[in-house]
């Protein structure tokens, strides 16, 4: 982490709200690329936030976005609410596009960013907004989404795109059709400043060259529906106080036993209280050749503290 990274709130209004983003930057580094980083449809909350982080320590200045204005979360839990909250939003793009370019006035106007040199990452709808923000034509370098929506009510306004594209979706995403994959590509093909992908499973590639993921990843692969295992190690004393619904449980030692129970084709995320014990079956399991093993950084603890306060604790 920089030593002297700050962390500020950032005001400004757009489509009528008063947005209240988060900003990560290093004072007095002198003009750097800004990131724009977009959350899912619920609003801002700790993934979105420790995404910014991440791109600050590398180097970036990022503004994590309000989308809902005086920072405002939806429970995650109640899905249906926000989805009928959002539908009318999410069918005009004028109202989506002025809370991007809000968020992209608030940071270009910043000292410390080169507005020469900004892009925007989104994820789920947020994905969807910073697409919907290249297709206003604004002066955006580059756009990445994750498990973005791709379909757009003003197709046409591809033509519009000044900024380099990457869309990252799993092949088997149920909540992305194989005919709006087809229709985005399509729309975008022509043009040779995007970065044409395969749509591969990501569920399998997208930890390629890592052992760990954290607590956020795991919520975001969950909450994508992809592939995986979570495997629990831990005893069963320790599952009676809290678990993970859905985890496989494999208490440590008799991991080596049941090799057989495992997947090889698919992430295999491994938990265990607070990541000491699962780092060690992750570093077996890896030499057993199972290179798709995944340690979960701070365990079932860390999923309590950051995920899910209602989860028990010891």
């Amino acid at each position: 982490m920089l030593a002297r990274m700050h962390q500020q709130s950032v005001k400004y209004q757009a489509d009528g709200l008063d947005m209240d983003s988060e900003l990560f930057y290093e004072p007095g580094a002198g003009p750097r690329p800004g990131v724009l980083v977009f959350p899912e449809i619920f609003g801002l909350g700790q993934h979105a936030l420790s995404r910014a982080r991440r791109l600050c320590e590398l180097g970036f200045v990022a503004l994590a976005c309000d989308l809902h204005g005086a920072r405002h979360v939806f429970d995650d839990k109640n899905t249906d609410e926000v989805m009928t909250l959002m539908q009318p939003i999410r069918k005009d793009v004028a109202r989506i596009r002025s809370r991007a370019q809000g968020a992209l006035t608030a940071l270009s106007a910043r000292a410390e960013v080169d507005p020469a040199r900004i892009a925007a990452i989104g994820f789920c709808f947020g994905g969807t907004v910073a697409l919907e923000l290249a297709r206003s034509g604004a002066p955006i370098a580059g756009v990445v989404g994750f498990h973005s929506g791709l379909a757009t009510v003003a197709p046409q306004d591809a033509r519009n795109i000044r900024a380099k594209i990457l869309v990252c979706i799993g092949a088997d995403d149920p909540g992305i059709p194989s005919e709006q994959r087809a229709a985005f590509e399509q729309l975008l093909a022509a043009d040779a400043r995007v970065l044409r992908g395969d749509f591969s499973r990501m569920s399998t590639q997208q930890f390629e060259g890592r052992d760990a993921i954290d607590v956020q990843e795991l919520v975001e692969l969950r909450r994508a529906g992809g592939p995986h295992v979570v495997l629990d190690v831990r005893e069963p004393d320790e599952l009676a106080i809290c678990q993970l619904e859905g985890a496989l449980h494999i208490p440590m030692a008799s991991v080596p036993a049941r090799l057989g129970e495992l997947p090889r084709q698919q992430p295999l995320v491994v938990m265990c209280h607070r990541g000491g014990r699962s780092r060690a079956i992750v570093e077996f399991l890896r030499r057993a050749g199972f290179e798709n093993a995944l340690n979960l950084e701070g365990g079932i603890d860390a999923w309590a503290n950051e995920v899910d306060s209602s989860m028990a604790q010891y």
